[in-house]
């Protein structure tokens, strides 16, 4: 199968510069190597940035409410197993709003394929501070810095009982020493590696993108 197979006919609206855009090819490059047609799969989102992640895979997708892609996505595997179904969420959705479900979907180990983007902000709604940013960071709505303790998401997922946890970047990191175009290589095969690796996994899937190579572009 091929990658252009996966490519919606929408207008792609990650802001310029944001790692989303490297995810979203990463991900039609994968399901395209992976071999599973697009009316197999269902794409389930809650809202934010990485949510808009069904718009642009052309597959059957649902962008449902801040924080319940994970019910919603639980809800469809256990109705309809035969389909492979992945989920899009970000730091705020996944890990504040929607924590209880996340929890409780890893709990269950679902045989779901979770895709959780970390800007370390909530990107979408203005620039306020996420359960994932460093202490003492500041933003619109911490402007003197924030005096909480950042979550972990691999110790969560691990304290909750997962079975599978794996990280993976999406921008360029200029402090190492190989070539600019061979560490964009580099990284677009590991990427492509860890969402292919979902597919023969049976059970709740992590794939983690790190606040440090997850940046929103804008904030």
């Amino acid at each position: 199968m091929e990658a252009s197979q996966f490519k919606s006919d929408q207008y792609v609206r990650f802001c310029p510069g944001c790692g989303d855009h490297a995810i979203c090819m990463a991900l039609q490059k994968a399901m395209a190597q992976i071999g599973v047609p697009p009316h197999q799969i269902a794409v389930i989102s809650g809202i934010g940035c990485s949510s808009r992640m069904p718009h642009y895979l052309n597959t059957y997708g649902f962008n449902t409410i801040h924080g319940r892609g994970g019910a919603i996505a639980t809800g469809l595997k256990t109705s309809h197993p035969e389909l492979t179904v992945w989920q899009m969420s970000g730091d705020g959705d996944c890990l504040a709003i929607g924590g209880n479900h996340f929890i409780h979907e890893i709990r269950r180990n679902v045989d779901l394929n979770v895709c959780l983007f970390n800007n370390r902000i909530y990107g979408l709604t203005k620039g306020q501070y996420s359960p994932t940013s460093p202490k003492g960071f500041v933003s619109k709505s911490s402007p003197f810095g924030t005096v909480e303790r950042p979550f972990v998401p691999a110790q969560l997922v691990l304290g909750a009982g997962g079975t599978f946890f794996a990280r993976t970047l999406d921008v360029d990191d200029r402090r190492r020493a190989l070539p600019r175009r061979q560490r964009q290589e580099g990284r677009k095969q590991h990427r492509r590696r860890h969402y292919k690796r979902h597919a023969v996994h049976h059970g709740q899937v992590i794939v983690f993108h790190p606040g440090a190579s997850a940046p929103s572009s804008r904030w």
